[in-house]
């Protein structure tokens, strides 16, 4: 049997490389490798329905990556953040005209939803080296369980102001992000409002209020928009609230109780009016069909 020559194919690979057109906005076509950060939706260089990819050298050699000092996490020590704004990123990949809003996405599914007005006030980025360290060198895990890496994204009051009231889309931060989409806010969530769920009762309208705000990171709300983590329906959702009302609302109150290792945090901040309000919701959506 005949082996390749190693040396021939060291070179082979670099010729690739050197042919490959490089962008002026530091955009590759594909993912070569599980560093790269994505990019698709309504940003001017893609054209529509299309992915492109900025490795971790490109977004490091971006003119507006700044170092700040503090913690990520209220469990995590403060070290040296090298971090890009996400304002300067838009600088190579401006957002088209009427993208108002852009989604987070996690390699774990999970998705957070900024308005573009928000990106502008409160300054959040993206990641790059935590206390000097690629994710090659270890980055920390969030809650004992859920890395940062690849990428995270955040706000910091060393960018922005602080933030004093929460998003009506979920939150703020991202863990294991690997990608950034940029939508028209309303043609993304027209599911939650259009149609069957147009008239809601008050009670179902403040529930849509709480899953969008602290459910659709995780769990997939109508229309199938919304974050994945669970990986249950949002037809199985609808479906629990309608038939066994109080479970429900006991497990998410508790669903370490349930699945002692979910990743799901006990929501028990929910007043008893949110939690009627989203059962009411749930219900609804179920009542009219919705999936």
């Amino acid at each position: 049997m005949r082996f390749p020559n190693p040396a021939a194919c060291c070179l082979a690979a670099a010729l690739l490389a050197l042919s490959r057109p490089v962008r002026a906005d530091g955009l590759e076509p594909g993912r070569g490798s599980p560093d790269d950060l994505a990019v698709s939706g309504l940003f001017t260089p893609l054209s529509p329905g299309a992915t492109a990819h900025f490795t971790r050298a490109s977004l490091e050699a971006m003119p507006g990556v700044v170092k700040i000092h503090e913690s990520v996490k209220p469990e995590l020590p403060e070290v040296d953040l090298e971090v890009l704004p996400l304002l300067e990123l838009f600088k190579a990949v401006p957002p088209a005209a009427g993208a108002d809003g852009i989604v987070l996405i996690g390699a774990d599914s999970w998705e957070s939803f900024l308005p573009m007005e928000f990106v502008k006030t409160y300054h959040p980025y993206v990641l790059l080296r935590y206390d000097g360290r690629t994710p090659a060198g270890g980055w920390p895990k969030v809650y004992g369980i859920k890395p940062l890496a690849p990428y995270f994204s955040d706000i910091s009051p060393s960018l922005g102001p602080k933030l004093e009231t929460p998003l009506e889309y979920g939150y703020n931060d991202a863990n294991q992000m690997v990608e950034i989409r940029a939508v028209v806010t309303k043609d993304r969530y027209a599911p939650f409002f259009e149609g069957k769920l147009a008239g809601l009762s008050p009670a179902a309208a403040m529930g849509r209020k709480t899953f969008l705000r602290e459910c659709s990171n995780c769990h997939l709300g109508p229309g199938h928009v919304g974050g994945n983590v669970a990986h249950r329906s949002f037809a199985l959702l609808s479906a629990q609230a309608t038939l066994s009302k109080d479970y429900f609302i006991h497990f998410v109150r508790n669903s370490t109780l349930y699945l002692p290792e979910t990743v799901m945090a006990p929501y028990d901040q929910m007043s008893p009016a949110e939690m009627d309000g989203l059962v009411a919701f749930l219900q609804a959506a179920r009542a009219a069909g919705v999936e």
